[in-house]
C-alpha cells in the first residue's frame, strides 16, 4: 500500500491495527522515501492522546521521519511483530510531553527493526524514548542501525533518555549496529533511572565501527545482567557506565569480548 497521507490515531483508546495474518510481510505500508520531503507522509503511524493502541502483524518502510511517532500523552502503546524500514529518522519514536510527562508503559515486542543498508545521515535510532516509564523492549532483532558513512555515527539502537525510567529491555539481538542499548545519552542528572538490560545479545562484525554495546549515561540504579556482547575488536568497551549519576549499577554475569568500563565517576 502507497500511503498518501500518514495514518493517525487521535484521541481514542483501545484501537487495534493489525494485519490479517500472522506473518507482516504480508501487509507492507510504503511512504515515499526515506529523508525525501514529505509534507503529506512524514510518518508512518501518528499516535496522540490515546491509550492502549496496539499496532501489529505488518511493514512500515520508507518515511521521511518516524514508522511510528506516539506523543502527547498517549499511554501505554503496544507495538507487535512488526518491520520497520529505513525511517529517516527514528524508527519509534516517543516524544515529551513537558518535563517529566510523557507516554509510560509503551511495549515494543517480537519487532525487526532495521536499515537496509545504513541511515540516509547520522540521526537515526530504532527506538528513541524522551521522559517514558516503565517500557519493555523485547525479542527484537535491530539490523543495521547505522549511520551513514558520509555523516558519521548513527544513535543507539534502543535510547531510553531524557528523564526515562525504569525500562526493561531483554532478549533482543543486535546485528551490525553501531550502537546497542543506551540508558541516558544527555545532561539531566538522571537521564535514565533504574531499569534492567539483560539476557541480550550484541554482535558487530569486524568491519563494522561504532561504539560501546551497551551504555549506562547518568543512570543509576541500573542492572546490566546475562549479556553476550561481541564487538571483534571495533572498540574497547563492550559495557561504559559513564559519569558520576551513574550510581549504585549492577553489571553481573555478562559474557563479552571487551571491557566493562567505569568512567568518568561511574560506580
Amino acid at each position: 500500500y502507497k500511503l498518501k497521507n500518514t495514518l493517525q490515531i487521535a484521541g481514542v483508546d483501545g484501537v487495534t491495527i493489525r494485519g490479517a495474518t500472522n506473518n507482516r510481510d504480508d501487509v507492507v505500508l510504503v511512504g515515499e522515501g526515506m529523508k525525501k520531503p514529505s509534507p503529506n507522509v512524514p510518518h508512518g503511524f501518528y499516535v496522540v492522546r490515546s491509550k492502549n493502541v496496539s499496532i501489529a502483524n505488518l511493514t512500515v518502510k520508507d518515511v521521511q521521519y518516524h514508522c511510528i511517532t506516539i506523543q502527547d500523552n498517549a499511554q501505554a502503546p503496544r507495538l507487535y511483530n512488526l518491520r520497520l524500514m529505513d525511517a529517516g529518522e527514528q524508527h519509534v519514536k516517543s516524544n515529551p510531553n513537558g518535563p517529566g510527562s510523557g507516554v509510560n508503559k509503551g511495549v515494543v515486542e517480537y519487532c525487526l527493526i532495521e536499515y537496509t543498508t545504513t541511515c540516509a545521515d547520522h540521526y537515526c535510532n530504532g527506538v528513541d524514548v524522551h521522559t517514558g516509564a516503565d517500557w519493555a523492549i523485547r525479542h527484537c532483532l535491530f539490523r543495521n542501525i547505522r549511520g551513514n558513512p558520509k555523516s558519521g555515527m548513527g544513535g543507539p539502537a534502543i535510547l531510553m533518555w531524557n528523564d526515562s525510567k525504569g525500562t526493561i529491555c531483554e532478549g533482543n539481538l543486535f546485528l551490525n549496529c553501531e550502537r546497542g542499548i543506551a540508558f541516558g545519552l544527555g545532561n539531566k542528572d538522571k537521564d535514565h533511572e533504574g531499569g534492567i538490560i539483560r539476557n541480550n545479545i550484541f554482535y558487530r562484525s569486524a568491519d563494522q565501527g561504532g561504539d560501546a554495546a551497551v551504555v549506562a549515561w547518568k543512570s543509576p540504579g541500573t542492572r546490566i545482567l546475562h549479556n553476550t556482547l561481541i564487538l571483534s575488536g571495533t572498540y574497547p568497551d563492550a559495557v561504559d557506565a559513564r559519569f558520576k549519576e551513574s550510581s549504585g549499577l549492577v553489571i553481573a554475569n555478562n559474557l563479552a569480548d571487551a571491557k566493562i568500563n567505569l568512567r568518568d565517576g561511574a560506580t
